[in-house]
């Protein structure tokens, strides 16, 4: 049985994935790599690193799926294959969450009575280097969008991809082909509040300075958010 489980997302981080990888192994049971259809050495240098590090599950998309579809894709195989999992944190593998970060959602999971550890990067020291206007732009207006259809003015930042939960809030996750590419950590937070599970948000940091490329289209996500909410706002 695995205890504790990490999901790496990856598409084209030869740059960052073994350092995030070995900087993580001893802390989980079990790492899970989506080794989403990368077109630079991604899937040989974790191949590589599963000679070393055998509590590496690696899965390897046959066409790019997006990062929404791959988590799916993750949390289907978790419940398939580690099905007595006590918790998943999820992260990606460009190296822009800190190690520290990632252990207090852990910790959280551990220590509280909580379904959902969320991250708020909106903080005097949560951005480090020059995060983009236009994601900026997006991620305070998703702010907004959370705020008005849950009510709860405490969420923050809901296109946060640091995260973790327990296998009960697991079962409660299908990520619809809405937000298969992006927006996926919306839907989460959104589910969160709609099944009224226990969400704990924590600080976190993120480094805009490890060379990792975003692949987010802003007003095609803006435009999934609001068909979502509209859906949601009537259930």
């Amino acid at each position: 049985m695995n205890d504790n489980i990490l999901v790496v997302l990856a598409f084209n981080e030869s740059l960052n994935i073994e350092n995030t990888i070995i900087d993580l192994y001893e802390d989980f049971d079990k790492i899970i790599v989506i080794n989403d259809c990368s077109k630079d050495n991604t899937k040989t240098l974790v191949e590589n690193l599963k000679t070393e590090y055998p509590n590496i599950d690696l899965i390897n998309n046959l066409t790019n799926q997006g990062a929404g579809k791959s988590l799916q894709i993750a949390f289907d195989y978790i419940k398939n294959e580690y099905s007595e999992s006590s918790f998943i944190v999820k992260i990606d593998g460009d190296g822009q969450f800190l190690k520290k970060d990632i252990l207090k959602i852990k910790d959280t999971l551990i220590k509280n009575d909580v379904d959902l550890v969320k991250s708020n990067r909106f903080w005097d020291e949560g951005i480090v280097g020059e995060i983009p206007l236009i994601r900026y732009l997006g991620n305070s207006i998703a702010s907004l969008l959370i705020k008005m259809n849950t009510g709860l003015l405490q969420i923050n930042d809901p296109l946060n991809g640091l995260f973790g939960f327990n296998k009960n809030f697991l079962h409660k996750i299908n990520i619809p082909n809405l937000f298969k590419k992006y927006g996926y950590p919306f839907y989460i937070n959104s589910i969160g509040v709609i099944e009224k599970v226990n969400i704990i948000e924590i600080n976190n940091t993120v480094r805009y300075d490890t060379g990792a490329k975003s692949q987010l289209k802003a007003f095609k996500m803006f435009v999934k958010l609001i068909i979502f909410l509209f859906i949601h706002f009537f259930k």
